[in-house]
């Protein structure tokens, strides 16, 4: 039987400390660039991902009733190309992410 149901809140066994975020820092400052130049992709890739409804709303509300098909076929464009940049950028996060964890890995 599951030890935790969804109506039932787990309780700490001890409470948080801030020294357990102090230790954590001291091994994060060896790669901290790599830390933000991630968290930066993520805030990056974040917004685009936002871009994509606001683009389809404007096909489909705007472009398409006024069968304005070139800008249906931009928007698609753009859309493909936003895709494309965002797969780019995440396979640089995913490097990134790793080689931070193999470094932290490596120096325990």
């Amino acid at each position: 039987m599951a030890r935790n149901k969804f109506d039932v809140d787990e309780r700490l066994e001890s409470q948080f400390k801030f020294e357990y975020i102090v230790r954590l820092a001291k091994y994060l400052l060896p790669v901290k660039g790599l830390m933000f130049l991630t968290l930066g992709l993520v805030v990056l890739t974040s917004t685009l991902g936002m871009l994509s409804p606001m683009i389809t709303r404007h096909a489909i509300d705007v472009s398409l009733p006024m069968k304005d098909f070139k800008t249906v076929l931009l928007l698609g464009l753009g859309l493909l190309c936003i895709y494309i940049f965002n797969a780019i950028i995440e396979r640089f996060r995913l490097k990134a992410m790793n080689i931070a964890g193999q470094s932290l890995v490596a120096d325990l």
